[in-house]
C-alpha cells in the first residue's frame, strides 16, 4: 500500500516458494482517489474477500503511524486490518529502506529474475498491473539517488505502484533474505 491521497494505490501480489525457487507474481492494482481507506477496505473485500484469510498487508512505514484523530490512536494499516478481519500478525511492514537502497534491492532482484536458470520468477500481469509496468518504465532517479517525484500531477513522477512493489520486494527479501541467496 502507499498512502496517498490522491490516488491512494493498492497492488496485490502472490509471493510463494517451492522447489523451484521463489515467486513473485503481480496480479492486480487498484486506486481510490481521494484517499478513503473505508472504500479501499470495500474495494478489497468485493475482490479478494474469500481469500484474505491468507493476506499480509505492507507498504509504506509512514501507515504505522498512529493516528489522533482514531478514539484508540489507531494506525492506517491496524484500521485497514480490521476493516478486513485480518490479525495484527498479518500486518509486516518493515522500516523503509533510503530510495537508493530500495533500488538496488528492485534491480537485484530483477536481474536475479533473469540469469538463466535462477531461483527468483518475478511475474507482473501486463493488463492488471498496467500502472505498475509503466512506472518500473519511467520512473526516474536524480543525481542524489532519490526518485523523482516533484511533480504529482505528471504521472512518470508520481511513482505510487512503483512504491508498493518497493516495499513489497523490500518485506520479501528481508523475510527471504534473497539478496544472499540468489
Amino acid at each position: 500500500m502507499d498512502f496517498n491521497l490522491n490516488p491512494y494505490a493498492v497492488t496485490f501480489w502472490h509471493v510463494w516458494q517451492d522447489v523451484d525457487g521463489y515467486h513473485i507474481d503481480g496480479i492486480d492494482e487498484v486506486e481510490i482517489s481521494n484517499g478513503s481507506i473505508p472504500a479501499m477496505i470495500d474495494l478489497i473485500k468485493e475482490r479478494y474477500g474469500r481469500k484474505l484469510y491468507t493476506a499480509i498487508l505492507t507498504g509504506d512505514s509512514m501507515g504505522n503511524q498512529q493516528n489522533m484523530a482514531r478514539r484508540d490512536n489507531a494506525s492506517h494499516y491496524t484500521e485497514i486490518a480490521r476493516g478486513l478481519n485480518l490479525s495484527v500478525n498479518q500486518i509486516k511492514v518493515p522500516a523503509n529502506p533510503t530510495h537508493k537502497n530500495s533500488r538496488a534491492e528492485v534491480n537485484y532482484m530483477f536481474w536475479a529474475a533473469k540469469k538463466p536458470g535462477g531461483r527468483l520468477k518475478i511475474r507482473l500481469h501486463p493488463v492488471r498491473m498496467k500502472q505498475t509496468v509503466q512506472d518500473c518504465k519511467l520512473v526516474q532517479c536524480d543525481a542524489f539517488d532519490g526518485i523523482v517525484k516533484r511533480n504529482r500531477n505528471d504521472l512518470n513522477q508520481r511513482a505510487d505502484y512503483l512504491d508498493t512493489m518497493r516495499s513489497l520486494f523490500h518485506l520479501v527479501n528481508i523475510q527471504h533474505n534473497l539478496m544472499n541467496k540468489l
